[in-house]
């Protein structure tokens, strides 16, 4: 994957995240609009990290402003107030949300496997996104997953074995996936 398409789902997760800043400060705002506003962010910047660079595509020091007070440059002033902004929404949003549910608990916990995670139609449904509906392929699939020592080698495994993934059809049963991939670790 390319460094542009890592950048463009950054963007759109930033642009989602005002969003929700907007949509928090309008009092009259369903509370289920903000949250589908925070689910799409948080969908574009799980999938950022899936497109991030591997180690063969990173920058090479050569394009790295490496002069004295390159690094010291400050942030421009937009991304400190938009910064100031984001720092007070969360303050606001921390004091009318008692904490997470037990339903965000339970689908954050890690899992053994993936295979016993699955429903029978979760795994057809995830077959056909992944190994054009054969099951038995795509629970192969599952268990190279498994076998991984990390995410990011789960990540290599997964683009290889299905370089062409439409990460934003109707279902996001691409981007579900990858999240239960992400529990494995």
């Amino acid at each position: 994957m390319t460094k542009p398409q890592q950048q463009a789902f950054i963007f759109e997760a930033i642009e989602r995240l005002e969003q929700c800043v907007a949509a928090l400060k309008d009092e009259e705002r369903p509370w289920a609009d903000i949250q589908t506003l925070l689910l799409q962010a948080q969908q574009s910047l799980t999938l950022a990290e899936f497109h991030e660079p591997k180690p063969a595509e990173a920058t090479s020091n050569a394009e790295v402003d490496l002069s004295p007070g390159a690094a010291e440059t400050p942030p421009p002033k937009a991304e400190v107030e938009a910064a100031a902004e984001i720092t007070s929404s969360k303050a606001m949003i921390s004091q009318t949300n008692p904490g997470p549910s037990l339903a965000e608990k339970l689908s954050e916990q890690p899992l053994h496997d993936l295979k016993s995670s699955m429903g029978i139609n979760d795994r057809v449904r995830w077959a056909s996104v992944f190994s054009g509906g054969d099951v038995s392929s795509f629970m192969e699939l599952c268990a190279s997953l498994e076998n991984c020592s990390n995410y990011e080698s789960a990540q290599i495994i997964l683009n290889e074995a299905v370089p062409n993934i439409d990460w934003e059809d109707e279902d996001f049963a691409g981007f579900g996936f990858l999240l239960l991939v992400k529990r494995l670790y």
